[in-house]
């Protein structure tokens, strides 16, 4: 009988945790990802090693634990099963993955420059239901947003 209070076959840590062991410089994030979704975003400082190609053997060694990440967490606890032999230390994936990092990410709001309000809480309800759904997220870009010339007599 499946049970729903099943103790999860690995390590998870949570996307806060990790940001904190990540900024004091005590774990090593490797993405197993495709190189495609890792060029599309990634935590900055990840390792990219995608599952199709993935060695245990590879991996970093060293006093750090090696965290492994994937979009939902599938992936990384196939590799996490494929490490098992090799590396009995590696054991621990990221909880959620990327789309549990980005969810925990966005909760930390922007600086509104122009003025705006809602913009920040809207952003955190748009990427969670983005997520909910299974929507890809939106790649990051650096264009400038978008202005009317009649900016100072238009109505706002």
């Amino acid at each position: 009988m499946l049970s729903l209070f099943r103790r999860p076959a690995h390590k998870e840590v949570t996307p806060h945790a990790l940001a904190a062991m990540l900024a004091a410089g005590e774990a090593i994030l490797v993405d197993v990802r495709e190189a495609d979704e890792f060029a599309s975003g990634h935590v900055a400082g990840a390792l990219s090693m995608p599952l199709s190609r993935f060695q245990a053997s590879a991996l970093p060694a060293g006093g750090k634990p090696v965290i492994l990440t994937c979009a939902a967490g599938r992936r990384s606890a196939m590799a996490l099963d494929k490490a098992a032999a090799g590396r009995p230390d590696i054991d621990t994936h990221l909880a959620g993955g990327m789309g549990g990092w980005r969810a925990a990410v966005s909760s930390i709001f922007p600086r509104a420059p122009n003025g705006t309000l809602n913009g920040p809480s809207i952003m955190p309800g748009e990427k969670a239901s983005d997520h909910i759904l299974g929507r890809p997220p939106l790649s990051s870009s650096n264009q400038e947003p978008w202005i009317t010339p009649r900016w100072q007599t238009s109505d706002r």
